[in-house]
C-alpha cells in the first residue's frame, strides 16, 4: 500500500500542474485553462493556509488598481464587464504567479500580491518589481484585444514595497484562508494611488533591495 503524500509534496506537484496549464494557454485558450486551473489554485492556498501558522515574515507587497473604472463599468453591460474584468485578474494572477508571488486578494478591481509569503527568496523584492513591471507590458498587450472585442482600454496603476508583515494561517476556518496583517499592505496600497498611471511606484526599502537591477527615477517623497 502506497503511502499518503506529504504536504510538500502534494504542494510541488499543484505548483508543477499550475505552471503546466499557465504554459498551455496559447494552445488552450484562457477560458478553458481558467476553469480548470481555479480548483488547483484553491487546493494549492488552502494547504499553504493551513501549514502557516502565525509568522513576521520579510516580504514584498505589489498593489496594482484601475484607472477610472467607473466610466468603464458605466460603459459595458454586466456580461461584457465581467468577461473584461476576469481577462484583467488573470493577466495578473499569471504574471504574478510566474514570479514567485501570490495574489493574497481581488479587492473591487485591485490586486494585492505577495512576495516571500510562503517561500522566501533573496531577490522577492526584484520578483516584485519584475512582476509589476510585467502586469503593465501585459496589460498593454490585453487592451488591443479589449480595444477590438469591446472598444476599451486599461490603465494601471502599481505600487510596491517590502517590510515585515504577520501571515496568519486560519486553517481552523472552513475555507482555511490565509491572512496578511501588516503596514507594509497600506503603503503599498498608498503608493499604487500617488503614481502616475502606467508606471510603477516603489518605497524606499524596495528601492534599497532593488538598486542597480532596474533604471530607477527618484521621485518626491510622500
Amino acid at each position: 500500500m502506497s503511502e499518503p503524500s506529504s504536504p510538500t509534496g502534494e504542494l510541488t506537484a499543484l505548483e508543477q500542474a499550475i505552471s503546466a496549464l499557465e504554459g498551455q494557454r496559447a494552445v488552450l485558450g484562457d477560458a478553458v485553462v481558467e476553469t480548470a486551473i481555479a480548483p488547483l489554485v484553491e487546493k494549492r492556498d488552502r494547504l499553504l493556509a493551513a501549514s502557516v501558522g502565525e509568522q513576521l515574515k520579510l516580504v514584498t507587497v505589489l498593489f496594482a488598481d484601475l484607472v477610472d473604472s467607473t466610466p468603464l463599468a458605466q460603459r459595458l453591460d454586466p456580461e461584457d464587464l465581467q468577461q473584461v474584468m476576469s481577462r484583467y485578474f488573470a493577466t495578473v494572477r499569471t504574471v504574478v504567479e510566474a514570479e514567485g508571488g501570490v495574489v493574497e486578494k481581488f479587492i473591487g478591481d485591485a490586486a494585492m500580491a505577495v512576495f516571500g509569503l510562503y517561500r522566501a527568496r533573496e531577490d522577492d523584492a526584484a520578483r516584485a518589481v519584475r512582476a509589476a513591471l510585467g502586469v503593465l507590458t501585459a496589460l498593454e498587450e490585453l487592451n488591443v484585444e479589449l480595444q477590438a472585442t469591446h472598444g476599451v482600454t486599461l490603465q494601471m496603476r502599481v505600487g510596491v514595497d517590502t517590510g515585515e508583515m504577520v501571515v496568519t494561517g486560519m486553517a481552523e476556518r472552513e475555507a482555511k484562508e490565509f491572512l496578511v496583517v501588516g503596514e507594509t499592505a497600506n503603503r503599498a496600497a498608498r503608493l499604487q494611488t500617488a503614481a502616475r498611471p502606467g508606471t510603477v511606484l516603489l518605497s524606499a526599502d524596495t528601492t534599497r533591495q532593488v538598486a542597480g537591477e532596474f533604471g530607477l527615477r527618484r521621485v518626491p517623497g510622500l
